[in-house]
């Protein structure tokens, strides 16, 4: 009979822990174990792998709200408030490690488990089996609501953003493992907000797909909460790998900045210009460039070579009266350039002479300066 037992347990069948105890026992102690446990009923008992509330009939702040409890026998309870009893039993197809929920348990509500086998559950009121699932892809190490949407945390680095459907909305990569998920749901005007915590000791609030802020840790986070404590409405609860416990208080008048972790334009360059009317001078003066385009273009070339022929015409003037950067003597001619290196009060002159004859050795020539002797001071006057 034991010997049966060991080998059609195969499908799956749940059993008690006694029982397991007693298949992995030889046959001599499984003897002596059921003379001492024959008269003792037999007790599953299970273990709570995830808990969350959900308001009864009221969604008003502090109003009553029923316990939901995920166990590892894969089933999940809907707890009354008052007398303690199951008043809904639903039944799962992996165990549950994360649960949410939303609406109330009265009038109508959805419940949303991420499982081991990395699927995601959703129930409603009256379906003791998931009305819906999906696969995010990889292990869930977090799962919240915002709004009517689901916020995962996944195993490969990555925060995405579901409908309860399963369409797949947004993705953010992230730096590090994700160590918890949790929802930052202010009292204020504020909309909410998604805590994560990375096993590089940071914690990171998400608005959207928009990081906000980061916080930077002594230790990795293992959990947070974001709630009332005391008289103050926004404050940030954390427990580090450690033990120790981190707690922040939120400002009353902060208010938080979306930005974009990738690099692009600013933020300014996408807002519409207030462009204003186009008035008739506008309208006359384009129909009139259009009907005279050529003539237009005729004119402006005209004046161009125009402003070109001057430019030369003054340059051989400038040649012709000496104006330019040239001496004559000495049986050739000699071009000058100086160029000031530095801005001061101290700076060195260059000066550069260059002889233009090909014929003529420039010898034994002697340049002279002169300046105006109350702002500049030089040590030669004639080299």
């Amino acid at each position: 009979m034991l010997f049966l037992c060991r080998n059609n347990n195969s499908d799956g069948v749940p059993l008690t822990v006694r029982t397991h105890r007693l298949l992995n026992l030889s046959l001599e102690d499984a003897l002596s174990f059921v003379s001492v446990f024959k008269h003792s009923p037999l007790k599953r008992e299970t273990v709570v792998t995830a808990l969350t509330t959900l308001h009864k009939d009221r969604s008003e702040p502090g109003a009553v709200s029923c316990l939901l409890a995920a166990t590892e026998n894969r089933d999940i309870f809907v707890f009354d408030p008052q007398a303690f009893t199951i008043l809904v039993k639903m039944s799962s197809p992996a165990i549950p490690v994360f649960i949410c929920a939303s609406g109330l348990c009265d009038v109508q509500y959805t419940i949303t488990v991420a499982c081991r086998d990395a699927f995601i559950y959703t129930y409603k009121k009256g379906n003791t089996e998931p009305k819906h699932h999906f696969a995010p892809g990889s292990q869930a190490c977090g799962l919240v609501r915002v709004g009517k949407n689901l916020v995962i945390g996944l195993a490969n680095k990555t925060l995405v953003c579901y409908t309860p459907r399963g369409k797949h909305l947004w993705s953010v990569g992230l730096p590090d493992l994700i160590a918890t998920v949790a929802i930052m749901d202010p009292q204020s005007k504020m909309s909410q907000a998604v805590m994560v915590s990375l096993k590089n000791s940071e914690v990171r609030i998400y608005k959207n797909k928009y990081l906000v802020n980061t916080i930077k840790a002594d230790d990795v986070v293992v959990g947070l909460t974001f709630g009332q404590f005391g008289r103050e409405d926004g404050v940030l609860a954390m427990v580090t790998q450690t033990g120790c416990l981190i707690i922040k208080i939120l400002k009353r008048i902060v208010t938080f900045e979306e930005k974009e972790l990738i690099p692009g334009p600013p933020q300014a360059q996408s807002t519409k210009l207030n462009v204003p009317k186009k008035t008739k001078l506008f309208a006359s003066s384009t129909m009139r460039e259009r009907e005279m385009g050529t003539s237009m273009h005729q004119l402006f070339q005209k004046d161009l070579f125009s402003l070109r022929l001057d430019t030369s015409r003054s340059y051989v003037k400038s040649l012709a009266t000496s104006m330019a950067p040239m001496v004559t003597g000495h049986g050739g001619s000699y071009k000058i350039s100086a160029q000031v290196q530095g801005i001061g009060p101290l700076f060195n002159l260059t000066v550069a002479v260059e002889n233009l004859s090909q014929k003529q050795v420039a010898m034994n020539l002697c340049l002279v300066f002169q300046w105006d002797e109350s702002l500049y001071c030089l040590d030669k006057k004639i080299i």
